[in-house]
């Protein structure tokens, strides 16, 4: 079980409600100011309250908790311990904020937080996503959309295929020191329009039209641990859970992974491109232990 009891609470409001994809929203640079409608669990506008050098503003009186604008702002704001609630919505991973200056570039989560949907509602409401539009070179680098290199435990959420990040990039990545709580959670590695009406699931790239993918669901490196329990992973381009041989424990319990392995659903060209880093199908399985390297 995670081992930090909750100190403080906030609540973070989606912030990918730009009708066009997973955009920042059409607001100004500040941000919206929303409370969370009781019947329905949705961010509902209010009047606006600004937010000045990151600090928060507090929600209705009836919900009591501090409100931020992004999971980003959120995880820099709070302390070690803090339980990060996500409204229902889209949620957009990043490194610009509203109004595209660059504010969280390569940021790792090395404090120990828990990240889980909001009181009350299920993974099916509650998505997180990066940028439908051009991603920074910040994932890239990093390798994932969130790097985790404290306690963090994510639940009640679906991690959402929203961007072409089929070239080795996995969607969470446990390095060394880093331990991993994932519960009752969705990682959706190909775009699912099903999921999201709004969000079509394709782009143009290399002049073609290609479906959305994700290489990897989970990579546990060396000195990285992971539990992984009531999850569904889905769909990857190579290996849902990859492990690395020097990984601590990782366990999986009551999980089902599904579809992955099976290279990139749009056409038969891995071996035509080889150089973009796609896998072949069969090249890798739904949970992969790397081989260690060999002694010289």
């Amino acid at each position: 079980d995670y081992p930090h009891a909750a100190s403080t609470v906030v609540r973070v409001l989606p912030n990918a409600n730009n009708p066009y994809g997973w955009l920042w929203d059409e607001q100004e640079a500040d941000g919206p100011s929303a409370s969370v409608s009781p019947r329905t669990g949705l961010a509902q506008p209010k009047k606006r309250a600004r937010v000045a050098g990151g600090r928060a503003k507090p929600t209705a009186p009836s919900s009591r908790l501090v409100t931020y604008t992004s999971i980003m702002e959120a995880y820099s704001s709070v302390g070690p311990g803090s339980v990060i609630k996500l409204a229902a919505g889209r949620h957009m991973i990043s490194d610009v904020d509203h109004s595209g200056q660059e504010r969280w570039p390569e940021l790792k989560y090395r404090k120990s937080v828990q990240i889980v949907a909001d009181d009350g509602l299920s993974p099916e409401q509650v998505f997180i996503g990066t940028e439908s539009h051009e991603l920074g070179d910040s994932f890239f680098n990093l390798g994932c959309v969130l790097p985790i290199l404290g306690d963090i435990r994510l639940a009640g959420v679906t991690c959402l295929c929203t961007n072409s990040l089929d070239f080795g990039l996995a969607f969470l990545a446990v390095e060394a020191g880093g331990k991993l709580w994932l519960e009752n959670c969705a990682l959706k590695l190909r775009g699912d329009k099903s999921l999201d009406p709004k969000f079509s699931g394709a782009s143009g790239g290399f002049g073609m039209a290609t479906e959305l993918q994700v290489s990897m669901g989970v990579r546990v490196e060396a000195g990285g641990s992971a539990v992984i329990r009531d999850c569904i992973i889905k769909d990857a381009d190579g290996p849902g859970v990859e492990i690395d041989p020097q990984a601590g424990r990782v366990l999986i319990e009551r999980t089902v992974i599904t579809g992955c392995g099976r290279g990139p659903p749009h056409e038969k060209r891995p071996s035509k491109y080889q150089h973009l880093g796609y896998y072949n199908e069969g090249e890798r399985g739904a949970i992969e232990l790397l081989i260690p390297p060999k002694q010289p």
